[in-house]
């Protein structure tokens, strides 16, 4: 009887846990250029249409935002920003907030844009020339510069925050932002990211590896010498 409970008990558990599975819903993206998800299952949807031949631009530039069950919360929002344009992409998208790249000639501009059921509002934005998206920390903006190798963090509004650094490379973000790791094929530097700006906390002759992001534990390989740190 007590084998016969439990059993019981374990296919009700069982039944529980895939109640919710399945397809939540269903979009389609065909009159769309682009769809991209956030991590909450939301999606923003770009129209874009140009015009035709040579030196074409943006003549229809709509964005539509679908809930995580696919449902319409903002339709067809006109980003008037976009209007004559060479492209505009989709950098970062988070729910009613996204950073959009608007490219013309000689030009990139980074637009931080909130949406509504009505309209699009800009935020702020930066030119390409100081500004490059590389990944999310917090509610702020990593930026990256390869020409300088500088690293400059920014607010929602594209206002900077804190001081820019100087980096050996390509930033790789580690826990969802919160540091990131670099290097120059020789050495590897490990910063920690915060409201104030960039923290250097390692720097070691070798090259990354990863051992437990999660508890900040990782590798730094130089030959056959493995010094294991955490940041």
């Amino acid at each position: 009887m007590k084998n016969l409970m439990t059993c019981l008990s374990i296919c009700a558990f069982s039944a529980a846990v895939h109640a919710g599975a399945g397809v939540t819903g269903t979009i389609d993206a065909s009159p769309y250029s682009r769809l991209v998800h956030d991590l909450a299952a939301n999606s923003l949807a770009m129209a874009l249409a140009k015009t035709s031949g040579p030196g074409s631009t943006v003549v229809v530039c709509t964005f539509t935002i679908f809930d995580p069950k696919a449902q319409k919360k903002v339709d067809g929002v006109l980003f008037a920003e976009g209007i004559g344009a060479q492209n505009v992409a989709i950098t970062y998208f988070d729910k009613k907030w996204a950073v959009l790249l608007v490219e013309t000639t000689g030009t990139d501009t980074y637009f931080s844009v909130k949406l509504s059921a009505k309209n699009m509002v800009a935020l702020g934005s930066r030119s390409g020339t100081d500004f490059r998206f590389k990944f999310m920390s917090g509610k702020n903006i990593v930026s990256y510069i390869n020409a300088t190798k500088t690293v400059q963090l920014f607010d929602a509004n594209m206002q900077p925050l804190g001081a820019p650094a100087t980096v050996l490379g390509t930033p790789n973000a580690l826990n969802a932002g919160g540091y990131f790791y670099c290097g120059d094929g020789t050495r590897t530097q490990i910063w920690k990211v915060d409201r104030r700006g960039f923290t250097k906390l390692l720097d070691e002759a070798g090259d990354y590896k990863g051992i437990n992001e999660a508890k900040r534990l990782c590798c730094i390989e130089d030959g056959a010498t493995h010094k294991l740190c955490k940041y």
